[in-house]
């Protein structure tokens, strides 16, 4: 039929041979290769929620986002990822990717958020394709919240008039709370 299939990638050749009636021959040789040009299947994992640890940071790699890319010579793909870093977020308040890396970091910033990941595969033979998730930032971590020190005051050492709904009179008196998180935190 005229079709050679199941050839392995590379440089290979035909031999021609020619041959007359009195037996004279001729033989020539033709170089062929084969290609690979077919970019890797790409399929990111859009099934999960992160939450920022105790450094108000999540690290996502990029085995966390590739589900089952795959390619059709070799499964050996270079992965990387990258993320939209939107602009409230940047330093230079404008929006745009991270560079490519094994991983990204996502901040209290995303907090609340969808964030962009996008994942890049790369075959040995430089044929790359993208997937892209989008995944929901979450804190769960709680605050914490130290009192100021037990503080014993006599009668007659409170001050006349003094207001015990002012928060800001209370602090002056009693002193401030420790309060920390790993994230911005608010208090009242």
């Amino acid at each position: 039929n005229g079709q050679v299939q199941n050839v392995p990638l590379g440089t290979h050749y035909f031999i021609f041979t020619v041959r007359d009636i009195c037996n004279q021959e001729t033989k020539d040789t033709v170089a062929f290769k084969v290609l690979d040009r077919i970019a890797p299947t790409m399929v990111c994992n859009s099934d999960f929620v992160v939450s920022l640890g105790g450094g108000g940071m999540a690290r996502i790699t990029n085995a966390d986002v590739n589900k089952s890319s795959r390619d059709n010579c070799d499964n050996a793909l270079k992965l990387e990822v990258r993320r939209l870093i939107p602009a409230e977020c940047a330093p230079d308040g404008v929006a745009g990717y991270s560079p490519w890396d094994a991983f990204v970091d996502l901040t209290c910033c995303d907090v609340g958020k969808l964030a962009t990941i996008e994942l890049r595969g790369t075959d040995k033979y430089g044929n790359s394709n993208t997937c892209i998730t989008r995944l929901q930032v979450d804190d769960k971590l709680a605050p914490t919240c130290t009192p100021p020190p037990n503080r014993t005051i006599n009668c007659n050492d409170i001050p006349a008039g003094l207001d015990i709904s002012s928060l800001a009179v209370l602090q002056r008196n009693f002193g401030l709370p420790t309060v920390e998180d790993n994230c911005a935190v608010t208090w009242e």
